[in-house]
């Protein structure tokens, strides 16, 4: 088993040059911030930050943080796309509408969200807001080796099909696994309390709560599984995670555990000839193409 995951960390470590190419568009981008005289900074998000992200499998995502006096009121998108329109960005709708700018020089996609500068859960505006709190709380916690242990993660639920907390597939997400990971220390340790996770999970890293299922919102806990948010206590980090998706990675961790293989850590499309039926069964099946927009949003549509 060490074998094949010492494997899967290696074939996954990103190349350090790309790091580089992340802080010269985010070099460029506090450059027209400030020409413009827009008091706020772009800082790389989500698992770029936290030195998580998958080798060849990921999007950059910046954060435009807003000081928090001057623009709690405002319209940061429209602000923020005045800012950068000579970069021709995609505008993307969502609570709070971000940017999306794909850089033909690196071959890199960036996703540019406009947050406020928020020091406290209380002041989010939005849940967008929050992102850069989670970022630095991750970082902190993070002990050595353990970004490696969290992109073997991901890769096994993207294996597994239960990776993304989108509407649609409700799986996931990676902030869930960073926390799992700080959780259980490392990815067999995980696996090993997957196998026997019974019907309802409740974790509270930083211990805020005495009973988190009485004490978050009834909502909040529909979920099999209960993380309460290090960095906002109210909230069940993994409220969007579907029974489905957490039975599945239950069963996938005691597979894997029973039979280690590299191919828990391959990720295969279904084809239709990958459909296979029974003599007496006959098999339907829809092509759908999808609209242009937000991920999320037209997968939901399909679903």
């Amino acid at each position: 088993m060490k074998k094949i995951i010492d494997l899967i960390k290696e074939k996954t470590r990103p190349d350090e040059s790309v790091k580089k190419e992340i802080e010269n568009f985010t070099r460029k981008i506090n450059l027209l911030l400030e020409k413009n005289k827009v008091k706020a900074t772009c800082v790389s998000g989500g698992s770029i930050a936290k030195g998580t992200f998958i080798k060849d499998d990921f999007d950059a995502d910046l954060f435009v943080r807003f000081d928090y006096k001057t623009y709690k009121d405002l319209d940061l998108s429209n602000i923020l796309e005045k800012v950068i329109s000579k970069l021709k960005p995609d505008r993307v709708h969502g609570s709070r509408d971000y940017f999306q700018i794909n850089d033909k020089k690196t071959d890199i996609l960036f996703e540019i969200v406009p947050v406020l500068a928020i020091k406290d859960y209380k002041q989010a505006a939005n849940v967008t807001d929050m992102s850069p709190l989670h970022v630095g709380y991750v970082k902190k916690k993070l002990k050595k080796g353990q970004a490696d242990e969290i992109r073997v993660a991901k890769m096994f639920c993207k294996s597994a099909k239960v990776y993304g907390a989108e509407s649609y597939i409700k799986g996931f997400s990676g902030h869930i696994l960073d926390l799992l990971i700080i959780y259980y220390k490392n990815f067999e340790q995980l696996l090993m309390q997957a196998s026997i996770w019974g019907d309802k999970v409740v974790i509270d890293i930083e211990k805020h709560l005495k009973d988190p299922i009485a004490e978050l919102e009834e909502s909040k806990t529909y979920s099999p599984l209960v993380i309460v948010d290090p960095m906002q206590p109210d909230r069940n980090a993994a409220a969007a995670l579907s029974k489905e998706k957490f039975e599945d990675f239950k069963k996938n961790a005691k597979k894997f555990l029973q039979k280690p293989s590299e191919e828990f850590f391959k990720v295969k499309k279904l084809t239709k000839k990958d459909l296979k039926m029974k003599e007496d069964e006959e098999l339907f099946y829809l092509e759908v193409k999808p609209l242009k927009g937000k991920r999320d949003v037209i997968g939901s549509k399909i679903m």
